[in-house]
């Protein structure tokens, strides 16, 4: 009998979870959850023909180093403008980048980095946001 719950108790949990309705998430609505880190921000703004482009990345305590690469994309030419290379030891990188680009044409400013703990293990953190000039 003991086997004849369990077959039962195991299609109750299936049956629930074909059940559920799906549910349609948007991307603004998703937020990453990280472990080393606690903010991962890039900022993209337009001064006549110059990007101004800023990075925010926060470590939490413990945090040693963040590293990656910044990088400014011409979606509407489909090329890579610049990429700047960032390395800091400790838990905070903030700074900015300009770089001269086209009026109307539309920009992706990403970054791709790794924070890393006290015990050198590393953390992906990626941001990345797109706007016309």
């Amino acid at each position: 009998m003991s086997k004849m719950k369990k077959i039962i108790g195991l299609m109750l949990v299936f049956a629930m979870v074909i059940g559920f309705e799906s549910t349609v998430v948007h991307a603004s609505e998703v937020a990453l959850c990280y472990v080393n880190s606690s903010n991962c921000t890039v900022t993209l703004k337009f001064s006549s023909n110059t990007a101004n482009c800023s990075l925010y990345v926060k470590g939490k305590s413990g945090t040693s180093s963040i590293s990656g690469t910044l990088k400014l994309y011409d979606v509407t030419a489909s090329k890579t403008v610049k990429t700047w290379t960032i390395s800091k030891t400790g838990s905070l990188y903030t700074g900015s980048k300009s770089k001269a680009v086209t009026a109307g044409h539309k920009y992706r400013l990403s970054f791709s980095g790794k924070v890393y703990d006290k015990n050198n293990v590393a953390e992906s953190v990626s941001a990345k946001v797109t706007k016309k000039n």
